[in-house]
């Protein structure tokens, strides 16, 4: 009996754990990135995630999140990986992988206010979504009057009742939010490129799973040399345009 209990041992201890096989990712909690519908995590971060699952053959579990706990839990090792933009603190907690997708920032202004270049942005008040980081040097400009909101709803409701002068983000997103509002896109027209933004793959510095790192970088290789991570990004904004565009008057 003993001598079979041993041998079942040194068995399993030649197997690693369904824990040590499985990778786990921070989703970004915002719209149309990812969020919570019908008690499942959705949206563009979800569904580039599980492809990535599906082409690696690599378990992964999502965990949604806001930004800065993502941050601490990369930072501690609670998750493995997340894809989002770089920033200082991001640096601190991950090593970045490989890069995904570029999203425009733009600042809107509302009426009366002209933006030619950066550096006009110290003169006006703005806001943005907490916990939203550009990683931009002017953005990051003690001397900027930044002022954070709980979400891009309540950032484009204050542009429109004048309570602010400027709002920051995507410009993806802000379109996608603008939309979503039911409003024209027409009042928005003042507009100014900040920078472009890309989104990394980030892996936690402490991660105990780093051998899946080739593997990883590998199926995204091959999903941007298919153009799919493209597709996927552009098929979440298209379906949600054309679900404003198809509402029976």
């Amino acid at each position: 009996m003993f001598i079979k209990l041993i041998t079942i041992l040194a068995i399993a201890m030649t197997f690693p754990s369904r824990a040590d096989q499985t990778l786990y990712a921070g989703v970004f909690n915002i719209v149309p990135y990812g969020y919570i519908e019908n008690e499942r995590i959705v949206g563009i971060t979800p569904d580039i995630i599980r492809e990535i699952e599906r082409r690696s053959k690599i378990k992964i579990k999502l965990n949604i999140q806001p930004y800065k706990r993502m941050l601490n839990s990369l930072n501690d090792g609670i998750i493995d990986f997340s894809i989002f933009f770089l920033s200082e603190a991001s640096a601190k907690a991950s090593d970045k992988l490989i890069d995904l997708y570029d999203l425009d920032t733009i600042a809107i202004a509302r009426k009366g206010i002209t933006i030619i270049k950066n550096e006009d942005l110290l003169k006006y008040n703005i806001v943005t979504p907490r916990g939203v980081k550009y990683n931009t040097k002017i953005l990051n400009d003690p001397k900027m009057n930044i002022h954070y909101v709980l979400d891009y709803n309540v950032a484009i409701r204050m542009l429109l009742n004048n309570r602010t002068d400027v709002i920051i983000g995507p410009q993806k997103i802000l379109d996608y939010q603008i939309d979503t509002l039911g409003l024209n896109r027409k009042i928005f027209q003042n507009r100014h490129l900040i920078t472009r933004n890309t989104a990394w793959l980030q892996f936690s510095k402490v991660s105990k799973k780093k051998k899946f790192k080739k593997s990883l970088v590998k199926a995204v290789l091959d999903m941007k040399e298919e153009n799919q991570i493209d597709k996927i990004v552009n098929q979440h904004y298209q379906s949600k345009f054309n679900s404003i565009n198809n509402k029976t008057p």
